[in-house]
């Protein structure tokens, strides 16, 4: 998916590789069985057992396609774990929740000291069936919604799969399978941003096979992915950083009014395009790139998920309205190359076509002209779900814990 599709990705957010060196035989949940095996991200090695969980892709339909869903254990420490197994559920949607702990390891080492880690990449993601979605050219600008309309069509044409089967109550049901399978009476659910929503449903679906849900940046049931909130938060986390540069004395005088730098930035992108030649963040080579208003957003979104990336956001900014892009084309760059190896669009918008752009209010589908994103996203995403396959009745879940 080139610029506006790929937006749509960013707006609804919530470098990689990864190598399993051995596979477990193809086995029926009911005679899971895990094998030696290593699991490679980059430079990063851990040594684990895994194993495949056959799943039909339609519970309904016995005759459905089988899905051969990756899971891997890592082992508790001691000799004497807990019952219960820890469990991560990844963001995005469209994330691999193994590649998570991959990156994370360390955070997790005094959880794996008295449990063992159980993960499975959720069905759509990872090494589970994912779903991508064909990533065109990065340079093409500002597709219509008839180009988006299309571009779907395209995705869930090209996929071995039915796109309506890969949501987030397909997902539990999976993983309480796997957590039957492996014979755990109970699983400690770790869910990051669109995981949380995947954790609250399981437990939901499961409340005595859950020991407890941790919630790191809770999307909340009444959160609309599809709608306007999105941009809201957005816009508060920009406001926030200008608030805390213009707070502090040295980040004041040396970047001025971040405000102001983002909308000189981003007219001057609107009205030309730059052209940029820089050493590539990742293969190190010379490349020329074209930056657009495109590549600003999705910069300024996605650039305060982590608190390196948010510290640069000033500078960036600051260099781009002197006429400096190149820091803008790094970023862009880099955003790009990860979700073009890493994010399951397709799964992704199997997600939000099913469980949110249904239930957009009135309000919700309104453009938002006091927020950077405005209004474009919401009429991207409705040309794009319009034709989207779609499964299930989602109003129960969008109904808080009592």
């Amino acid at each position: 998916m080139i610029k506006n599709v790929f937006l749509c990705v960013l707006f609804a957010l919530s470098s990689i590789s990864y190598n399993a060196c051995a596979k477990a035989d193809t086995l029926t949940d009911a005679e899971l069985v895990f094998e030696p095996c290593r699991i490679e991200l980059g430079a990063m090695i851990e040594d684990g057992e895994c194993a495949t969980l056959r799943r039909l892709e339609d519970p309904s339909d016995p005759n459905s396609k089988v899905l051969d869903l990756f899971a891997v254990k890592f082992p508790s420490s001691n000799p004497n774990p807990k019952p219960d197994a820890f469990t991560i559920i990844q963001g995005g949607p469209g994330m691999s929740s193994i590649d998570m702990y991959m990156g994370k390891q360390n955070s997790f080492a005094q959880i794996r000291r008295q449990r063992d880690i159980l993960l499975i990449d959720q069905r759509g993601t990872g090494r589970s069936h994912a779903f991508m979605c064909p990533m065109d050219n990065p340079e093409t600008m500002d597709e219509s919604p008839e180009e988006v309309t299309k571009l779907a069509l395209e995705c869930i044409d090209q996929f071995d799969g039915n796109a309506e089967f890969y949501t987030t109550a397909r997902a539990v049901e999976d993983l309480d399978a796997l957590r039957e399978a492996t014979g755990y009476p109970q699983l400690t659910v770790y869910g990051v941003s669109y995981g949380t929503r995947v954790g609250l449903e399981y437990l939901r679906a499961n409340p005595n096979n859950t020991r407890a849900l941790l919630l790191d940046g809770v999307v909340a049931p009444t959160v609309n992915l599809a709608g306007s909130e999105i941009a809201v938060r957005s816009q508060q986390a920009f406001d926030r950083l200008v608030a805390r540069c213009d707070a502090d004395e040295a980040c004041k005088e040396a970047h001025c009014d971040l405000r102001a730098s983002f909308e000189t930035v981003r007219a001057l992108l609107i009205d030309s395009p730059a052209s940029v030649k820089l050493i590539h963040p990742i293969s190190g080579k010379m490349v020329d790139r074209e930056v657009g208003e495109s590549d600003l957003l999705g910069a300024v979104r996605l650039m305060p998920y982590s608190t390196e990336s948010l510290a640069l956001l000033p500078l960036m900014l600051t260099q781009a309205k002197q006429g400096q892009f190149t820091m803008l084309a790094a970023q862009a760059i880099q955003i790009e190359e990860q979700f073009a190896s890493n994010y399951a669009i397709g799964m992704n918008n199997s997600v939000l076509c099913s469980e949110d752009f249904p239930y957009l209010t009135d309000a919700e589908r309104e453009p938002r002209q006091d927020t950077y994103f405005a209004g474009s996203m919401i009429e991207m995403i409705k040309a794009m779900c319009d034709v989207w396959p779609r499964s299930g009745d989602y109003s129960a879940s969008r109904t808080l814990f009592d």
